[in-house]
């Protein structure tokens, strides 16, 4: 069975909403924080993050299976056929654990600057 791994930021953190459902039988690699080229947005109940920006986002490592990376990706809206119209698209970044997908936001609206989380993390928004 193949693994795979994932940088989550938001309500898949451990101690937030979804952590429970899609990742407390998934293996814990690390705290990690990106490169500093994001921004992310607070979304309402949620978290985004949008590429080509200057914040470093503070999250979790995890290895999840295939159908727990489904089960994810279902979640964060993902379209594997049509990416770009997805919610949330995936692309690879480096961790110490290896390169971990993270799910960018596609925003298809206007961003307000009262919606950016200056910290990057979700927990100290």
């Amino acid at each position: 069975m193949s693994k795979e791994k994932i940088f989550v930021y938001g309500t898949l953190l451990k101690g937030c909403s979804n952590h429970p459902y899609f990742l407390s039988e998934a293996k814990k690699l690390g705290s990690h924080t990106t490169e500093p080229e994001f921004t992310m947005l607070h979304l309402g109940g949620f978290p985004g993050v949008i590429a080509n920006g200057n914040t470093a986002i503070v999250g979790e490592v995890y290895e999840v299976t295939e159908q727990q990376l489904e089960g994810i990706d279902h979640l964060e809206g993902y379209n594997p056929e049509n990416p770009q119209f997805g919610l949330y698209n995936k692309k690879q970044i480096n961790t110490p654990w290896g390169p971990a997908w993270i799910y960018i936001y596609n925003a298809r609206r206007d961003i307000s600057d009262s919606q950016i989380i200056h910290s990057g993390s979700w927990n100290t928004r």
